[in-house]
């Protein structure tokens, strides 16, 4: 070993010494007598083992590691040194809110709140702030490279902000870029990711294309397929793909494997809920997966469990993120926790009572998951991931001396089961120090709480109610009162507060929270604000929020809107509750119609006439239409029979849906057993119903 001064990994002095030569790309940092879980997987673990940086690389990896005279060396004895945790999956931008929804109920409450309610009054410098604060506290908990899914692009300058956060932090930074799901925004998108590739593009920056699974929560622009696949392969970029799940985004995945749009270029995440025939798509097109296991979880993300044992059985080791901190937890310690104890705990169930061994996973998986499939999935594994000697130096030392880790019998289990940050001492990024001592450096910690309150300020006071009001608003809830009310207002105004209101009309825009104010049959205003008068005009209060609200007359098979709410307008009024975005009968809370509320809470406001009422369907053996229908995989298939009555299967639900059918040029109308009323059309041989399309089979 070198006759040279050993200090420790809390040594102020070794700090000094390893920054004086920060540029010295030659210079070394010796690591010693550590547990090494370099997480290569000829190299293992090291009892007692040296790690050896060379100015940004890991030189070498082993027992009795020699550096040279002017090497500084770190007794790091009861310490393990891990490579850095990689972050698949985090909303960078929105930690000012750190934990303002803590129960968020579902989805629906997450993007109202948060996409449609706060986003838009993001600026630059919120951007910035938030961003930049994901991104230290990050690095503090051992998060050495961070992907942002960085989905509030507004304008150019929102994007430089978030990218110059990134590197201002010193984190190894991923920064996916996508436009707003709601609001004004410069339409510069995706367009601008050659400009930010050319401009930002470097050892410690990456820039991917972000976009959403399907065009059900904000729209066609936003989702992946052939278009923004071509966008990303023109620019040489990674592709990461959010909001994956259920039976839509499993459609999705199988039309981009015919499209060729798959492969290891792109991530996947969340993955919930997915069908046999997704993962087989994903699993032999080599593309990766992101596991957000709280996120599942907590929110609920369709199935609510994190995919591992179908992405393990398509043969995807995923990585690990953390997704939104406005209701969880920002740490990889947490990740790796939860995974671990719910993937353990539904293999024991799975085989509970039978004489199968649970096909449980180990701390190495899930450290695994955390590190180097995590940099495989964020398409940097040849990078960082491993303490493979010629990668770069993204560490951690990591004392199992303190109370909740001694003493150190396992490393992983230690890591993955006992640390957390207050235990990481060091952290290295590209071979700088970005944590020592315990301590994140370089951040006027004072400066930055004054900029976090005033953005988080910015952002929230707008959309407060107005305080001491007498008004007592309802939500749109079947109880007898409110229900009395709408359905005998006796001239009293009606007002929808607090949704986010599309009145389709280009002048007028859209609001993220704002009013709309029915008179009689008629619109008489729409906008935030309305609410302050409440008490003065003796309105009739309907909160809103969690929802969207948008014109009652629309035609939803893509001719676009055939009315507006605008002042002046018969009040015919639609308020959907918000899970997928398109409009789906069975998320239609509130509607109006000539300033009438007709549904309440989903249920009809008067008792609906009886499907027996209805007329007998002519029969019509001959009619060109009659006979079976398909989906292209089958999923859903249609008989209209010839005695006017229709018998519907989806996928292994056979007759999942029958009743009675009418046909009148090429419009079908539906009235199934259970009671309800649906239609489709026919274009150039194709059957549009329900969001399928159907051929004759």
């Amino acid at each position: 070993m070198p006759a040279t001064p050993v200090m420790r990994p809390t040594d102020a002095t070794a700090l000094d010494e390893i920054r004086a030569r920060r540029h010295d790309r030659r210079r070394r940092v010796l690591f010693t007598h550590a547990a090494v879980v370099t997480m290569d997987q000829d190299l293992g673990v090291l009892d007692d083992g040296d790690v050896l940086v060379e100015g940004d690389t890991v030189l070498a990896v082993g027992r009795g590691l020699e550096a040279g005279d002017d090497a500084v060396v770190i007794d790091a004895t009861g310490c393990v040194i891990t490579p850095g945790f990689v972050d698949t999956h985090r909303h960078a931008w929105q930690s000012q809110l750190r934990r303002i929804m803590p129960d968020v109920d579902d989805l629906a409450a997450y993007v109202t709140a948060t996409l449609a309610g706060y986003a838009p009054a993001y600026g630059p410098e919120d951007m910035y702030v938030g961003t930049r604060l994901a991104a230290l506290s990050a690095i503090d908990s051992g998060v050495t490279c961070l992907l942002d899914f960085s989905h509030n692009a507004r304008s150019a300058a929102h994007s430089d902000a978030a990218v110059q956060a990134l590197v201002d932090s010193g984190i190894r930074g991923v920064h996916a870029s996508m436009a707003p799901h709601f609001g004004d925004w410069d339409g510069q998108w995706p367009r601008d990711l050659t400009r930010l590739r050319e401009r930002w593009s470097g050892p410690l920056l990456t820039v991917r294309l972000a976009a959403l699974a399907t065009d059900e929560i904000a729209g066609p622009e936003l989702a992946y397929g052939p278009a923004l696949a071509r966008v990303a392969r023109e620019l040489d970029i990674g592709v990461s793909v959010d909001a994956v799940f259920g039976t839509a985004s499993s459609l999705a995945v199988r039309a981009w494997e015919a499209q060729d749009v798959l492969g290891p270029q792109v991530t996947l995440i969340h993955a919930t809920g997915l069908t046999s025939d997704a993962w087989r798509a994903i699993g032999g097109s080599g593309t990766t997966v992101s596991l957000a296991p709280t996120s599942d979880t907590q929110i609920g993300l369709e199935t609510a469990v994190p995919a591992i044992d179908e992405a393990l059985a398509a043969g995807v080791r995923p990585g690990l993120g953390v997704d939104v901190e406005v209701a969880l937890a920002g740490d990889m310690f947490t990740q790796m926790r939860a995974l671990h104890t719910v993937q353990r705990m539904r293999a024991v169930n799975d085989a509970y009572g039978t004489d199968r061994v649970p096909n449980r996973i180990t701390v190495h998986d899930v450290l695994d998951f955390a590190t180097l499939q995590g940099a495989r999935t964020n398409g940097l594994d040849h990078v960082t991931g491993s303490l493979t000697p010629g990668k770069r130096a993204d560490l951690l030392v990591i004392s199992a001396e303190e109370l909740n880790n001694m003493p150190l019998n396992d490393p992983i289990g230690t890591v993955v089961l006992g640390a957390d940050a207050r235990n990481i001492v060091a952290v290295l990024v590209n071979g700088e120090p970005r944590k020592w001592a315990g301590q994140v450096l370089d951040v006027d910690l004072a400066a930055l709480r004054t900029r976090v309150r005033d953005s988080r300020s910015r952002i929230v006071e707008p959309g407060r109610r107005p305080a001491g009001s007498r008004t007592a608003t309802v939500g749109p809830r079947r109880d007898g009162t409110t229900l009395a009310q709408v359905r005998d207002p006796q001239g009293r105004p009606l007002l929808l507060t607090g949704g986010t209101v599309l009145t389709e009309n280009a002048l007028m825009g859209d609001w993220p929270a704002a009013d709309v104010l029915i008179g009689g049959d008629t619109i008489v205003g729409v906008g935030p604000g309305l609410r302050t008068a409440a008490d003065d005009d003796g309105m009739i209060v309907i909160d809103c929020a969690g929802t969207v609200v948008l014109p009652a007359a629309l035609d939803h098979t893509g001719a676009g809107p055939v009315g507006t709410l605008t002042p002046g307008e018969r009040a015919d009024v639609a308020v959907y509750r918000v899970a997928d975005a398109a409009p789906s009968r069975h998320h239609l809370d509130l509607l109006v119609l000539g300033g009438q509320v007709q549904l309440w809470d989903g249920h009809p406001t008067a008792a609906a006439p009886s499907p027996a009422t209805a007329p007998e369907p002519p029969h019509d053996q001959d009619h060109p239409y009659v006979g079976s229908w398909c989906t292209e995989d089958r999923f859903l298939r249609q008989e209209l029979l010839p005695d006017g009555r229709y018998d519907e299967a989806r996928g292994d639900r056979e007759s999942a849906y029958t009743g009675r059918y009418w046909i009148n040029g090429d419009r079908i109308d539906y009235l199934d057993d259970l009671g309800f009323w649906a239609y489709g059309e026919f274009v150039d041989g194709t059957l549009h119903h329900a969001g399928y399309h159907m051929t004759r089979d």
